[in-house]
């Protein structure tokens, strides 16, 4: 089924469909996969995906805007340039598994419990977000911003590639496992040797 010209659906799923730069404005998706679809552009503005998950997909410059996104799982997905704080932001959940995260911007979102578990999160922004209690095991890092983020009992253990700085940023009790841990010392103007 790619025709997608009902206002709802529930329990599909989506094989191989090319949805790139479709607008799919204002559709409701309740428990649907979308399995290696092409969700380039694709405009999900203003409409609700319930408990959906997208495994192996392509959603660069995918548009949330207004979207409720509430248990959406993103396994072994792209997500290049998605705007997340666009969302609405009234029961915002979602979860990612193995996924290429790249200019994503995830800035004054409530995420608290979200799982980036195993990601490439290269050039994201998470300014003023709420990550208590997130967990990032295993992920790869590269000119990511964090600041001025809540990050209580968040979990960077067997992390690479992050750079936070304590000072602006809630890191009481995170997780943070060594080499890597030392990075912390260096916003502080520690010399390590």
């Amino acid at each position: 089924m790619t025709l997608l010209d009902e206002q709802e659906y529930q329990a599909v799923a989506f094989e191989k469909a090319d949805l790139a730069r479709r607008s799919l404005q204002g559709r409701l998706f309740e428990a649907c996969v979308f399995r290696n679809c092409t969700c380039m552009e694709t405009d999900f503005g203003g409409g609700r995906l319930e408990d959906c998950s997208f495994e192996h997909c392509d959603l660069s410059l995918a548009r949330f805007a207004n979207t409720k996104l509430v248990g959406v799982r993103f396994r072994e997905c792209k997500l290049l340039g998605v705007q997340f704080l666009e969302c609405d932001g009234f029961a915002l959940s979602m979860g990612f598994d193995r996924c290429a995260l790249r200019s994503c911007n995830f800035s004054d979102l409530g995420l608290k419990k979200t799982s980036f578990v195993d990601c490439r999160i290269t050039e994201c922004d998470f300014v003023n977000t709420d990550l208590r209690e997130c967990d990032f095991h295993k992920s790869v890092f590269a000119e990511t911003n964090f600041n001025n983020c809540n990050m209580q009992k968040a979990v960077f253990a067997d992390c690479r590639g992050y750079s936070i700085n304590p000072t602006n940023n809630n890191i009481k009790k995170a997780v943070f496992t060594l080499p890597e841990a030392v990075t912390l010392l260096e916003h502080l103007g520690a010399v390590i040797r």
